[in-house]
């Protein structure tokens, strides 16, 4: 299945809260992100410390932008991971998500990039990947949101202001979701 490149664009406000890079059930991220290692003893505990964290925030209703990389694993899990977490979510495809039709049965609407007109932040153009954004993009956009880069570590830094990383591990009150309102403000600065 071909993937819509920008299904939201338009103008208005889509999201309540953004997020990226959860990888829930992956088994070596602790590893790669030593932050995660106080979210839990082991990988189950580090998974329910970010289903609450999530859940703390968002509420049935909300619409959550997933910026990529939800779960990794074992996909008989996934669909339990899916149904513990409260909101409307369009996922952007990540490097470690499965095919769209995969995660759209576990209740995701799922694209590859967005782009809209945001009131508060200009046109807004979001990937996973920041390497994928085009040249054209990167010139026309106020803001390029991403994920991908976790906390830096082991990806290198994206090039200009005009790039947000939404990696989790990133994120203010990590692992909670970033919401929107938090989102204009940390542009704004």
């Amino acid at each position: 299945m071909t993937l819509e490149l920008n299904p939201f664009l338009g103008t208005g406000v889509f999201f309540d809260f953004a997020i990226g890079d959860t990888h829930l059930n992956h088994i070596r991220i602790r590893e790669f992100e030593p932050m995660r290692l106080a979210w839990g003893k082991d990988l189950d505990a580090h998974n329910d410390t970010i289903l609450k964290a999530w859940n703390k925030r968002v509420q049935d209703g909300h619409r959550v932008l997933h910026m990529g990389d939800a779960f990794m694993g074992p996909r008989e899990k996934w669909p339990g991971f899916r149904a513990r977490m409260n909101g409307e979510i369009t996922l952007l495809l990540g490097n470690h998500d499965r095919e769209d039709k995969v995660m759209s049965t576990y209740g995701f609407r799922v694209c590859d990039s967005l782009s809209w007109q945001d009131p508060n932040l200009g046109l807004v153009i979001a990937r996973h990947d920041p390497a994928k954004f085009t040249q054209e993009e990167i010139a026309r956009a106020d803001i390029l949101l991403h994920a991908h880069l976790h906390s830096g570590t082991h990806h290198p830094a994206t090039p200009s202001r005009k790039y947000l990383c939404l990696s989790i591990e990133l994120l203010p009150h990590t692992p909670e979701p970033l919401s929107y309102q938090e989102l204009v403000e940390m542009v704004r600065r």
